[in-house]
């Protein structure tokens, strides 16, 4: 197909339905853009038709609306007296189902207005706190029809006993609390919470499966109010059933201390609790699932919960080769850590990365081809009345292979050059990790709290590098090959005791608490490197180490804090904090002369003993008011830095007092409209990579050299932000300005040799400024029946860069750009469309020439359509590009994914899933990041197009409640 018959066919297509769908021109009038702006060939062409079948499915909606006339409904709420009834709840309700069609709450004087459908069957249901439930059938209305006065009753409260089922009230809106009910929210048999979260007004699932309520990160979610597997919020959200669920409530949570002294300390964590069903409290519950592909790929998951009264049980666990990553594995990341700083040339880097996501959505959060495998338990029981316990249990084993090619343009004085690296990583990776919690009330004056943890770890490193510089007229001037071998074993320990205390005097108390953590980490590797070099004489050489690294950490801390009462809601609170850190590496270096021999290489070895003390004491001012939160403080902090290298007699010592003043002001205009003021100070020490004073050559062509005399960061930070949530016509705001200094800004300084060998360290530079601008709207279009929504950020930072000696002034901008549209009436279809773009432009104070600009377009979109309870159908699709500036072509990725549910047993617990992966097999593994001294294009293997059948089977078991009457009403 050709550019110009694409684009008549669009033209044919506008010219059809232009004046039906304003919103369904805008859309291919966009991929009629899209097509002329880049090479056609056969993925644009399925790029525009995938537009097309976007724009097809909103039509759909449209016509759907337009089939039948808007009407209005109006009314007023009063009770037996007359008297007005404001901020009553209006909800009318489908008659065949009691799904939610339109929702509204009285104004002053009690009166209300909706939007209903001519000749078609509703149930209007007003409520209001302390009035019976008024229903009402609304059937054959042809025009717009007056309700007149509905008088509300006084509750009657004389059948305690009596529970009725059925009900379908939409949400309960309070102060602190937005309650919805589950059951008036359709999801599909099976459906894991996730699902039902995306159903909620006012809450968010991102794509990558966290969680936003009000345009706010959740940071917790409880199951019955107590923790599920710690704080990943992920393994609630993906591992319980909806079906579970009979209300979700969503509040800010305040910090332990707050909650038990009554005095807000302005740290609440924006936190989802899922109130089970009565009968799901007594039984167990859950479900199994298992799947097979082409590609010997294999998927397999299942989820156990047996609950009762006064405990919880719950096993998951999980199995595939689809990079489908379940757990969380922090004991690799950081082994990896480690070797990934040695093998990139050390920390301090900074990345511009504004985009929402690096690369391609690809399932997991590492690269290449992973198989894991993971397992965990977790167990909620109330040991008394005043003491109750949680613990779980977490193991992950998994093995990645990763392929991958790196393009560099690195940046000198005046000038750049290239290098590529290509490298074959085998790694894999056994943990465990423990947690527990035990909150015990002493008295109706004493808390204490218990929380604890640790983890062990075996892990295994094999990375065969190959890579080659290359002078800006592209001669060769080095290239190597290196082997490296590692295995690695870890052990971690934490434990933190808190006891709170208060006084008879309300707002007076006293809270204590100490903690302590051990870790001990061992690495040994194998290093076999061969190089070459061919500026000025040719010549080579080769390295063979045994690599022997060891690390010995441990933390201890304690806090203190005192808060007294000054009348009128005001607190004065004494803080103190004193804490210890410890750690002792040893790296042990062996160079092997012949198989047998080998002889400690006294240059690269060493010992060092480093300690970081802190002593921190101040003061804080708080004013509780119903409508505001304001603090405001100044702490005194003096911190010791010191280190003892084996070879040196005299220790490395640095100190420092600082002055940490701090303020914040939350301010609520109204419910769910407030606005935050944060201003605080903090002193970041470096860490232990950084000022480890050893030279690492890992990579021989890129040399990492630790500073021992780095003086810690100290950041001031401000930050400022404004939210809006209407719960009534569900529309959001968000605004938010940053900005931070930081004194003493660690950075890198690069120093290229006359064999373009890199030698990197970190050192200090006077500072670093950036500032930070946020913008969020998320709105209906009633009339359409979509929901929209629009995100926009930039940030702006000046830094200080050292390329062989020659001091840069760096300016970083960053903007990103998110547009979607989404169907509300998610009864059959569930539709997401959008646009997400990031722009990175980095320009340097020595030349403009060596300036970089480049971008990342993404089209999305997601489609399920299910007719009926027994099928449904699930299709999505990415169209990534990046473009670099100076580049004549962008580098394209379409991913498209589909999905096809069938629905068995009369109580639907067996499906069968046919699902195809990359149906283009046009999957690219490709991340660009731009750093401070270049430009770096990354391809990784990735999965490529595999199709998968499974089944999956429902788990329940429960004993039926004898208590009270249950009457079930049928609509």
């Amino acid at each position: 197909q050709s550019a110009v018959s694409n684009q008549q066919s669009v033209s044919l297509y506008n010219s059809r339905v232009s004046v039906h769908c304003p919103l369904t021109t805008f859309i291919v009038q966009l991929s009629t853009v899209y097509c002329s702006l880049t090479t056609v060939n056969y993925y644009s062409l399925i790029t525009f038709l995938f537009m097309k079948y976007i724009s097809l499915i909103f039509f759909f909606f449209l016509i759907q609306s337009a089939a039948a006339q808007n009407l209005i409904l109006k009314g007023s709420v009063r009770d037996s007296t007359q008297a007005d009834l404001p901020y009553a709840s209006v909800l009318l309700l489908h008659a065949k189902d009691s799904v939610m069609v339109e929702f509204a709450t009285t104004d002053d004087k009690g009166a209300f207005k909706l939007r209903a459908k001519s000749g078609e069957a509703y149930i209007l249901q007003i409520s209001f706190m302390g009035f019976e439930t008024h229903w009402q059938s609304i059937t054959g209305i042809l025009m717009d029809t007056l309700l007149g006065d509905i008088v509300l009753e006084k509750a009657i409260n004389n059948l305690p006993s009596l529970h009725v089922l059925g009900e379908q009230s939409l949400m309960k809106i309070g102060r602190d609390t937005v309650e919805y009910n589950a059951k008036a929210f359709k999801t599909q048999p099976g459906a894991a919470v996730e699902d039902l979260l995306k159903r909620l007004p006012g809450v968010e699932v991102q794509r990558d499966g966290s969680v936003k309520a009000y345009g706010e990160n959740v940071q917790n979610i409880l199951v019955d109010g107590k923790e599920f597997f710690g704080k990943d919020t992920r393994i609630a959200t993906k591992n319980l059933e909806a079906d579970a669920v009979d209300k979700v409530q969503v509040f800010d949570k305040k910090s332990d201390v707050a909650e038990f002294t009554g005095v807000d300390d302005g740290r609440d964590e924006k936190t989802i609790n899922l109130k089970l069903k009565e009968d799901r409290k007594n039984g167990y519950f859950g479900n199994a699932e298992l799947a097979g592909g082409t590609h010997e790929r294999f998927k397999s998951k299942f989820n156990l919960n047996r609950f009762s009264p006064q405990s919880r049980l719950s096993v998951i666990g999980s199995g595939n080769n689809i990079n489908d990553q379940s757990f969380s594995f922090q004991d690799y990341l950081d082994f990896m850590g480690g070797i990934g700083a040695f093998m990139s040339g050390g920390g301090g880097k900074m990345r511009i990365q504004l985009n929402e996501s690096s690369g391609l959505p690809m399932g997991g959060v590492t690269q290449g081809i992973q198989r894991s495998i993971a397992g965990g338990i977790n167990l909620s029981k109330d040991l008394s009345t005043k003491t109750e316990f949680n613990a779980s249990y977490l193991a992950n084993n998994f093995r990645n292979v990763l392929n991958r090619d790196n393009q560099r343009q690195s940046l000198l004085a005046d000038e750049f050059f290239n290098s590529e690296e290509m490298e074959e990583r085998t790694s894999g990776s056994h943990s465990h990790t423990i947690t527990f919690r035990l909150k015990s009330k002493l008295d109706s004056f004493q808390n204490l709290i218990l929380r604890g943890g640790g983890g062990w770890n075996d892990n295994n490193y094999l990375s065969q590098l190959r890579n080659a510089t290359f002078l800006q007229n592209q001669d060769p001037a080095n290239q190597s090959a290196r082997t490296y071998d590692v295995n690695g074993q870890g052990f971690n320990f934490n434990a933190n005791l808190t006891w709170q205390k208060k006084f008879r005097k309300a707002g007076r108390s006293l809270v204590w608490s100490a903690s302590g953590k051990y870790g001990n980490n061992d690495r040994d590797g194998y290093l076999e490197a061969n190089n070459q070099y061919y500026i000025g004489n040719t010549f080579s050489d080769t390295l063979l180490q045994n690599q022997l690294f060891s690390d010995q950490g441990v933390q201890l801390e304690s806090r203190m804090s005192y808060t007294e009462p000054l009348g009128k809601k005001r607190f004065i609170e004494l803080n103190g904090l004193w804490s210890n850190n410890r750690n002792l590496t040893n790296m042990d270096f062996y160079d092997i002369i012949e198989p047998g021999v080998q002889r400690r290489n006294e240059l690269l070895s060493n010992k060092y003993n480093r300690g970081y003390q802190v002593y921190n004491g101040g003061v804080r001012l708080i004013k509780n008011h119903k409508k505001y939160y304001f603090s405001m403080g100044l702490n005194l902090q003096h911190s010791s830095l010191n280190g003892k290298l084996q070879d040196l007699e005299q220790a490395i010592t640095t100190d420092f007092t600082r002055l940490l003043p701090g303020a914040s002001l939350q301010y609520e205009l109204s419910t769910a409209n407030n606005v935050n003021i944060d201003y605080e100070t903090q002193v970041q020490e470096p860490s232990l990579e950084q000022l480890q004073p050893t030279s690492n050559n890992t990579d021989p062509l890129n040399i990492f050299v630790g500073n021992p005399n780095l003086k810690p960061e100290y950041t001031h930070e401000l930050n400022s932000s404004y939210f809006k949530y209407d719960q009534f016509s569900f529309t959001s705001i968000f605004a938010r300005l940053g900005a931070n200094y930081t004194l003493n800004k660690i950075t890198e300084l690069v120093e290229v040799d006359s064999l373009f060998k890199r030698t990197i360290k970190p050192v200090n530079v006077k500072d670093e400024k950036a500032i930070q601008v946020g913008f969020e709207i998320s709105t209906p279009i009633r009339p359409l029946f979509i929901s929209t929504k629009l995100r926009l950020r930039s940030q702006l930072a000046q830094s200080i860069l050292f390329v062989n000696g020659i001091k840069n002034q760096v300016n970083r901008l960053g903007n990103s750009v998110y547009f979607s549209l989404e169907n509300r009436n998610k009864d059959r279809f569930d539709a997401l469309a959008g646009i997400r773009w990031s722009g990175n432009q980095t320009s340097y104070s020595v030349s403009n020439s060596l300036d970089q600009t480049f971008h990342e377009t993404n089209w999305f979109g997601e489609v399920t359509y299910t007719p009926n309870d027994r099928w449904a159908l699930k299709t999505e699709f990415d169209r990534i590009a990046y473009t670099q500036f100076g580049q004549a072509d962008p580098i394209v990725v379409p991913l498209w994914h589909a999905s096809l549910t069938r629905f068995f047993t009369k109580q639907q617990r067996l499906k069968a899933t046919l699902s195809v992966f990359d149906i283009l097999n046009q999957n690219k593994g490709i991340a660009r990041s731009s750093q401070l001294n270049y430009l770096e294009v990354q391809r990784t293997n990735v999965l490529g197009r595999y199709f998968m059948l499974g089944l999956a089977y429902s788990i329940k078991g429960f004993k039926k409640s004898n208590n009270g009457i249950e009457i079930n009403i049928e609509r």
